[in-house]
């Protein structure tokens, strides 16, 4: 069973908690942006002064949104948040693949050099004084 907008709403933001990858500013401006349209609406505030270069960055990405609505902007929050985790998982499932064939190229060195042995094994010390 589907679970409800807000429920998928609360859902990522605890994924975006538990990413391990900073995903950069452009994104946590995104993040930023739709979080606050999600949960307040539209901008109703003043922008941020001049030297405010943080808040005026801010300001900027949530008045971008325009109208959007809450519920748009959950949908978006959850599909950004989603991606995010979803190129996080991708990532870590490559780095265990690369590690599975090292793992395996270990193990098929060590038993080509145990046929080597068993097949070809040293000459004994008579043969090598003849």
């Amino acid at each position: 069973m589907m679970s409800s907008l807000p429920q998928q709403f609360d859902d990522a933001k605890t994924r975006l908690g538990s990413l391990k990858e900073d995903p950069g500013n452009e994104t946590k401006l995104k993040i930023y942006a739709l979080f606050k349209q999600a949960t307040t609406g539209s901008v109703t505030t003043k922008r941020p002064g001049m030297m405010d270069f943080v808040g005026r960055a801010k300001w900027d990405a949530w008045n971008a949104l325009g109208n959007m609505t809450q519920e748009e902007a959950q949908k978006a929050y959850i599909q950004l948040v989603d991606s995010l985790v979803g190129a996080e998982v991708s990532c870590m499932i490559g780095i265990y693949n690369v590690i599975l064939l090292c793992q395996l190229i270990c193990f098929l060195n060590y038993f080509y050099s145990f046929l080597a042995f068993y097949f070809y094994p040293f000459p004994s010390v008579g043969a090598l004084s003849s």
